[in-house]
């Protein structure tokens, strides 16, 4: 075992604190950011396959990822809804990145919040970095755990330092981000058969370096963009569940199934070995360890890669965990987190706080069954569109 491997260890939840800038930030934590009871932050169509196709199982599965009900008709009113903890916000701005906000919240029917954040504003170089030009760099990652929280805590310490020190960054930030995923992968495997430990999590990450937003990807958490103004609203990553059709071939030609069950008025997919509503994790010991019966190469840990230049018409983009997503699309996101300032008495600089908190609140009113987190990152034209609209 590395050295490095043995200075790690999966910390205790109650041992951290709730929002923190972590090391390598050069940004203070703000002051108006405050505990949260519901979990933690760090600051600094697809087609669906035909049921012929695929076995019913008539039971839960011991271990799974949860899928909430979609909404009834009816959602919740506002008087029912537990009250939103402040979120975690800043107006700083690093290069592209001209501002932030995250919640997280541990929703309607769980009785503890799995789903971890971090956000680094700006990234210091490292002392052993030979590089001597340094860009504007920022970090915002978010942990969907399950199982327990032990995996997503894990990610939240360590997965930005395994990307950051890695010696290909800054210069080659995709081959650095996919050596610092399976670096993660690895040590946290290690740790569980160690340990025992049997949790997993998803993880969604948004890295912008200079002008260049790189977001990767494992599991179904979801990356969204906002451009002109909200007239557009784009999905950047692909869910990764055992519905899609390119999981379901490649979850069956490394020799794993897929089946579902009916959890009314739903039907969710499953992967065996695992038991998971999700075909890629990092952590599932089980489920990938071939001496409990797993398969390392089903439900995998590789993330997909996106990158793209952050142009003027971008508003914002917007990391969600699968609670937000299982009970609004894309555009309702993006409508939401405009609707939310115009309707909202407080204006500029408060549009971030804002728009992260209604899109929380909006997928309580339908009823979301999960723990819920966002993140938004403003560019240039969020503020200036919201400004603009707000003088009307």
């Amino acid at each position: 075992m590395s050295a490095f491997l043995k200075s790690l260890k999966a910390p205790s939840s109650d041992s951290l604190p709730s929002i923190r800038s972590p090391r390598g930030s050069e940004t203070p934590t703000p002051r108006f950011a405050r505990k949260s009871q519901h979990g933690k932050i760090s600051v600094s169509s697809n087609s669906v396959p035909s049921l012929n196709t695929l076995p019913e199982l008539k039971h839960n599965s011991p271990r799974n990822i949860e899928v909430s009900q979609t909404y009834p008709q009816l959602p919740l009113t506002d008087r029912l809804l537990p009250q939103l903890q402040p979120s975690a916000i800043s107006s700083s701005s690093c290069g592209k990145v001209k501002a932030y906000a995250a919640n997280t919240n541990q929703g309607l029917t769980r009785q503890y919040n799995e789903d971890k954040a971090i956000i680094i504003l700006r990234i210091k170089k490292p002392q052993l970095q030979a590089k001597k030009d340094w860009p504007d760099c920022s970090f915002f990652g978010l942990y969907d755990g399950h199982g327990g929280k032990t995996c997503s805590n894990f990610l939240r310490e360590n997965l930005h330092q395994y990307i950051i020190n890695d010696p290909l960054f800054p210069d080659c930030p995709k081959q650095a981000i996919l050596r610092g995923f399976e670096q993660a992968e690895t040590d946290f495997l290690k740790l569980a058969k160690q340990t025992g430990e049997k949790s997993g999590s998803c993880a969604l990450i948004s890295l912008v370096i200079g002008d260049t937003c790189y977001v990767a990807n494992v599991g179904d958490s979801r990356a969204i963009m906002s451009g002109c103004g909200g007239q557009q609203a784009i999905t950047i990553t692909k869910d990764h569940k055992p519905s899609d059709p390119e999981e379901q071939v490649r979850v069956q030609k490394e020799g794993g199934k897929i089946y579902y069950h009916k959890n009314s008025p739903n039907i969710v997919y499953r992967v065996s070995p695992g038991g998971l509503s999700v075909s890629r994790t990092i952590g599932d010991l089980d489920a990938k360890d071939s001496e409990f019966g797993g398969n390392p190469n089903v439900i995998i840990a590789k993330p997909e890669i996106k990158s793209f230049k952050i142009k003027k018409d971008h508003d914002f983009m917007v990391l969600g965990c699968d609670g937000i997503f299982d009970v609004m699309n894309t555009q309702e996101v993006v409508s939401t987190a405009w609707n939310s300032n115009f309707n909202s008495d407080e204006l500029s600089p408060n549009f971030c706080r804002n728009a992260v908190e209604g899109i929380v609140t909006q997928s309580m009113r339908r009823r979301s069954g999960d723990n819920l987190t966002a993140i938004i990152i403003a560019f240039d034209n969020f503020e200036s569109r919201f400004m603009e609209q707000a003088k009307c």
